[in-house]
């Protein structure tokens, strides 16, 4: 048996039909040329010769006293979990999406492990499709991404088949036997770090409650001053997924150029974006949008499958049209999110994100939400995964598209995902919150062009400095020889 920490059990505690939790991935694959035989079939047979480590032969078990446990399923059996369909024809990528849409909207069966992967064909190019489906009690999406890629090889002549739930059983949960003290405060757990995190909350209440007043200013965005917006709402079990890609290399050039961050100006892309879709179909706020944006905890080394995270709000950019402008904004406000969290623990902020997600999920379940500002309008999520292409059983994956879960009050979340090259955006929305989900992705790319046409134009006004003749310096001798 394995305790669950009070962040694991979070998910699990707030879970509704309407809103599961569980993060999931859609990989398209490209066969090998002339392979002979059923290709997918044979995959789903070598992954069943894997045996099942933990966490995934466990299912929750809630004891008498309340303490919910993970326990071995002592009557698992793996085609629950894998599964195989195929798309009727003419095998489009919107009817995958839709496909995928549904299989998300619906939660995970407790009764056993929380996981589930389906493999798809009849793609019209060719290509078959894994829709990977994983509670975020099991794991994070940092986690989802370190075990799909070790599954998978860069060696296109590899013909070993491995499965994220073999190579997952030789890292084991961190702390799996911590007690209820140590439990609630997510890690550590004694009486120095408890304190430290009492003192750094109150402090932090201390400066946001200043700048509420307008007599200080607080480095991290005060929470619940989010405007409302289309973006924001109770929403159904319905979901609506769309996806799209850009070169990373343009991202980073625009970066490079403009003395910002690859993942400051993804975000400036989701805000020109969403600030667009508003503005046709709903009404723009008076006010910036306010995105949260999941940080990963975890020290160089930690592998645990627990969720180490914090989600913290940032406030983007204000009323400007210009792209350039709004990038600088975002820069300064993820800038100083960032200095503000060097001077707290990890377990305070772990602590801060439970009392914000936790007062938006009551918000929520209340539907109370028109007398309460929302925590946040969108969720941004960037996963880092690999720079070159990744091979199953020779099989080629094409692309990545995350999929994740929509946080309370709101009903979009942008995930994006760093692959070969290219970054993958995942998007996921309430089905009726947002019907016309698709048109983003125009939105994303045109706000791409728009700001490598900004930085274009200043670099080309930006006059040319000379450089100045070097002056010719006396030699000096070497220390020893003075």
């Amino acid at each position: 048996m394995s305790r669950i920490s009070i962040t694991d059990y979070a998910f699990l505690l707030t879970e509704t039909a309407d809103s599961p939790h569980h993060v999931g991935s859609l990989q398209i694959f490209r066969p090998p040329e002339g392979y002979a035989g059923d290709f997918v079939g044979d995959l789903i047979a070598a992954l069943g010769r894997h045996r099942v480590g933990k966490p995934f032969n466990q299912r929750l078990k809630v004891s008498l006293t309340g303490m919910p446990e993970w326990v071995p399923d002592r009557n698992f059996d793996l085609r629950f979990h894998v599964r195989r369909s195929a798309l009727p024809a003419p095998g489009s990528r919107r009817q995958l999406a839709d496909l995928a849409s549904r299989l998300h909207a619906f939660m995970l069966d407790r009764e056993h492990p929380l996981w589930e992967l389906h493999f798809v064909e009849g793609l019209d190019d060719g290509c078959f499709a894994i829709y990977t489906k994983i509670h975020h009690a099991y794991c994070d999406g940092a986690t989802l991404v370190r075990l799909a890629n070790a599954a998978l090889t860069e060696d296109p002549d590899d013909q070993e088949v491995r499965a994220f739930w073999h190579t997952a059983s030789g890292a084991a949960r961190e702390h799996p036997h911590r007690d209820i003290r140590a439990a609630l405060v997510g890690i550590g757990g004694n009486l120095r770090s408890i304190l430290t995190m009492g003192r750094e909350l109150s402090g932090l209440a201390g400066k946001m409650a200043l700048d509420r007043l307008g007599l200080g200013r607080s480095a991290l965005d005060v929470p619940f001053t989010a405007p409302r917006t289309a973006l924001n709402g109770h929403i159904t079990r319905a979901r609506r997924i769309a996806g799209g890609s850009i070169e990373i290399e343009r991202l980073k050039a625009v970066a490079r150029s403009t003395g910002t961050t690859l993942n400051d100006v993804v975000v400036t892309l989701c805000d020109i974006a969403l600030r667009r879709y508003l503005a046709r179909h709903a009404e723009l706020p008076r006010s910036p949008l306010v995105a949260q944006l999941p940080v990963n905890l975890r020290r160089p080394g930690e592998n645990s499958s627990t969720n180490i995270l914090g989600i913290i709000p940032v406030r983007l950019a204000g009323v400007t049209r210009n792209p350039l402008k709004r990038l600088r904004e975002i820069h300064r406000s993820t800038a100083d999110m960032k200095d503000a969290l060097l001077e707290l623990s990890r377990e305070t902020v772990m602590a801060y994100t439970l009392l914000i997600q936790g007062a938006a999920i009551a918000v929520d379940i209340l539907h109370v939400s028109a007398m309460v500002p929302p925590a946040g309008n969108i969720l941004i999520s960037n996963l880092p995964g690999s720079p070159v292409k990744l091979y199953l059983k020779g099989a080629r994956l094409e692309e990545v598209f995350p999929i994740s879960t929509i946080p309370p009050d709101m009903v979009l979340n942008i995930t994006v995902y760093s692959y070969a090259g290219r970054l993958f955006f995942g998007m996921i929305a309430g089905y009726e919150a947002m019907p016309h989900l698709p048109e983003v992705r125009g939105y994303l790319y045109e706000a791409m062009e728009s700001l490598e046409e900004e930085v274009r134009a200043v670099l080309e006004a930006a006059p040319v400095k000379k450089k100045a003749p070097a002056r010719k310096r006396r030699a000096r001798k070497p220390a020893t020889e003075q």
